[in-house]
């Protein structure tokens, strides 16, 4: 059992710099604003306020889920009513229909604003809606579940990227890309 253990451990040690060196992504921008969803920017900036936003056609029961393409873009126009000088959010989605988001504005001459780091689930690095700055290597395709809620997707699509078949082909990330009244699509990755 310690062997085990021990083995275990030893192979988690050896890939976090694997993770750590390709975990770099470029956001999306949408009509002007960077879009920072389950990663952090890597450029220097300042928090100039927060906004939140309720997807109102959801609600528990009716059959229509909160979709996330609905929650980020009534987060945009929030934070641009809020600030005309926002420069790019980062987002909270929720899978009630509710989500949040910091309005960041950079530090003046900061290079590679639409830079992140991503963040990693059960070992495999997580691009939404962005794309690594790493070349990669795309081993499947995949739809996403029904379901739409952001949270939920991601949980899909990290339990089939952490398939032992999966992991064998060398699959260490998951590109999904969240759509608007079409199921949501993802790519397991090798970087």
């Amino acid at each position: 059992m310690n062997k085990l253990f021990f083995t275990l451990a030893v192979a988690l040690l050896g890939a976090l710099p694997m993770i750590a060196a390709n975990d770099l992504a470029i956001v999306e921008n949408v009509k002007g604003v960077l879009v920072f969803t389950d990663c952090t920017p890597t450029a220097d900036y300042d928090v100039i306020g927060e906004v939140t936003y309720v997807d109102e056609a959801y609600e528990p029961g009716n059959g229509i889920p909160p979709r996330y393409q609905d929650i980020k873009m009534g987060l945009i126009i929030n934070a641009v009513l809020a600030h005309r000088d926002a420069e790019a959010i980062i987002t909270t989605i929720n899978d009630n229909g509710t989500g949040s988001a910091d309005i960041i504005k950079f530090k003046p001459n900061t290079i590679n604003r639409d830079q992140a780091r991503v963040n990693s689930y059960k070992g495999l690095l997580y691009f939404a809606n962005c794309k690594p700055l790493a070349p990669y290597q795309t081993i499947k395709r995949l739809q996403g579940s029904p379901t739409f809620r952001y949270g939920l997707v991601r949980k899909h699509f990290i339990k089939k990227a952490s398939k032992r078949s999966m992991r064998n082909k060398g699959v260490n990330g998951v590109i999904v890309e969240y759509n608007k009244k079409v199921r949501d699509v993802g790519e397991l990755i090798r970087l």
